[in-house]
């Protein structure tokens, strides 16, 4: 069977795995839409397998399809890897390069830093995987992504890091919003932060702070903050990237934050990998602000 696999169609329906769809995979690969049917059919008849649950408008992979991706991932990540390594005669990164990150950390920090990147390296097309920092973290450690933007609120100990940026977690209200108090505020769910920061409230103020609402998203809290219906306790990256936010003294102990960019192994990147890291790492982030605001 080995002898009538194509590499390209493997390729092709890794990638309309991934995005769930024939048609976005064929404009990845700047093929036809019937290329990729067909490769994926070739696939289905070499290997005697069905691979799709067959539904209209939908891309289902079937229980064999599923095995199939899971078994190819290492497989073309090697493959990419000897291409980087020994077939490209091009000096520049080219292709895609994929990052996970929450997304609050895609809005308030990469955007100028890719920027720059994609000013580098042209050639090389960055894929943003955006979830909560649990599932960033998650997506990592299996190696479904080589390079993860991550706030030291979940386990980093498995990879190397790299310090992207350091801040505080505060309480933000609208500018104008002066009428309201900081006894309750919009909070994510109880992680770390959360509790420490609601224990030292009642310590300093002989009482709990009360929850408002609460949101799994940073940037969710933001907006109902700038609504002006309540305060919202965030990392002040996120909280600065709203104008109209301003921050409350409350003369606590500051609960310090800080943001990595994190790989399994610097020895295992690929050549893609590599340069994004250096590009992320090595812009600091005033830096890649100041260029995103000449070039703009």
């Amino acid at each position: 069977m080995l002898s009538r696999l194509n590499l390209a169609h493997l390729k092709y329906f890794m990638d309309a795995s991934e995005l769930t769809s024939v048609t976005k995979a064929a404009h990845r690969n700047n093929v036809s839409q019937s290329a990729v049917s067909q490769a994926i059919s070739n696939l289905e008849r070499v290997t005697g397998k069905k691979l799709l649950r067959h539904h209209r408008n939908k891309f289902i992979l079937s229980s064999e399809g599923q095995l199939l991706v899971e078994m190819l991932k290492p497989v073309l990540r090697q493959l990419r890897d000897v291409d980087d390594s020994f077939c490209s005669d091009d000096s520049q990164p080219q292709g895609d390069v994929e990052i996970a990150c929450p997304r609050s950390v895609a809005l308030s920090l990469l955007i100028p830093k890719l920027k720059i990147m994609k000013d580098r390296f042209p050639k090389l097309t960055p894929r943003l995987r955006m979830f909560t920092p649990d599932l960033v973290r998650d997506r990592l450690l299996k190696s479904e992504v080589e390079l993860a933007i991550l706030i030291d609120n979940v386990d980093l100990i498995p990879f190397e890091t790299f310090l992207l940026h350091e801040g505080h977690f505060r309480l933000f209200r609208h500018k104008d919003a002066t009428h309201l108090k900081s006894d309750r505020a919009i909070f994510t769910e109880n992680r770390r932060e959360v509790i420490l920061f609601k224990r030292a409230y009642e310590a300093a103020f002989e009482e709990p702070i009360k929850v408002f609402m609460e949101a799994s998203s940073w940037d969710v809290i933001a907006r109902f903050t700038q609504s002006g219906m309540s305060c919202g306790f965030l990392p002040d990256y996120v909280g600065q990237s709203y104008p109209d936010l301003v921050p409350m003294d409350l003369a606590l102990p500051p609960l310090d934050y800080k943001i990595y960019a994190a790989v399994k192994s610097t020895k295992q990147l690929s050549r893609n990998a590599k340069a994004a890291l250096d590009c992320i790492h090595h812009i600091p982030h005033g830096e890649a602000t100041e260029s995103l605001a000449r070039a703009s």
